[in-house]
C-alpha cells in the first residue's frame, strides 16, 4: 500500500498546475517584448538619417521592382538601363544586319559631338561597350586602326545611316571630316 501512496504522490508532483496565472504571465511577457521590440524598430526608422535611407533605398528599390517586374524582356531592360547609348548602338547593328553582312565588319563611328551637331543625343560608347551591346566591332576616328574600317556611320536629317567604304581615299576623307568633331 505504501508503494501505491508514493506513486500517487509522485504523480501529483509531476502534474502541471492548471491555474491560469502561469500561462497568462508567459503571454504577458511575450506581448511586452513584442511591443518593446516594435517600438524600438519604429523609433529607429523615425530618426532623420534612417528615414532618408528607407525612402531612398528600400522604397526606391521597391518602386523600381514594381515597374520592372512588368517589363522583364532583356532588350527592354537594357534599353531602360543604358538609354540612348544602347538604343542607337542597336539601331546601327540592325542597319548592318539589314545589309546582310555578317563577316569581317569593322564600323567607323564618329564622336558624340558629330551626332550632337546633327541633332542626336548619342553618347557614343567605347568600342568594347558597343561590342557588348551588339556583337559588332567598331573603331573611333582617333584610333590608328580606323583606316581598316569597311563601313562608317553617318547622320542625315536626324536619322542614322551606314555606308560601305568604297575606297581608301574615301575612307581617309571621311576620317578627316569626322576628326573635326573630336
Amino acid at each position: 500500500m505504501e508503494n501505491k501512496n508514493v506513486i500517487a504522490q509522485s504523480d501529483e508532483l509531476h502534474k502541471p498546475e492548471q491555474s491560469g496565472t502561469a500561462v497568462s504571465g508567459s503571454v504577458k511577457r511575450q506581448l511586452i517584448i513584442l511591443v518593446c521590440g516594435t517600438a524600438v524598430v519604429v523609433l529607429f526608422f523615425l530618426l532623420p538619417e534612417n528615414t532618408t535611407w528607407v525612402r531612398e533605398k528600400v522604397i526606391g528599390y521597391w518602386n523600381d521592382f514594381v515597374v520592372q517586374r512588368k517589363h522583364l524582356a532583356v532588350e527592354e531592360r537594357k534599353a531602360k538601363r543604358f538609354t540612348t547609348e544602347y538604343t542607337y548602338s542597336k539601331e546601327i547593328a540592325n542597319l548592318v544586319a539589314a545589309k546582310g553582312i555578317k563577316k569581317d565588319v569593322l564600323v567607323l563611328i564618329p564622336s558624340a559631338a558629330y551626332f550632337k551637331k546633327y541633332g542626336l543625343d548619342y553618347p557614343v560608347p567605347e568600342p568594347i561597350t558597343f561590342y557588348y551591346f551588339t556583337n559588332l566591332k567598331t573603331v573611333r576616328t582617333a584610333d590608328s586602326t580606323a583606316i581598316n574600317a569597311n563601313w562608317y556611320v553617318t547622320v542625315h536629317e536626324k536619322k542614322i545611316g551606314i555606308d560601305s567604304v568604297i575606297s581608301v581615299t574615301q575612307l581617309k576623307d571621311s576620317i578627316t571630316a569626322f576628326k573635326k568633331y573630336d
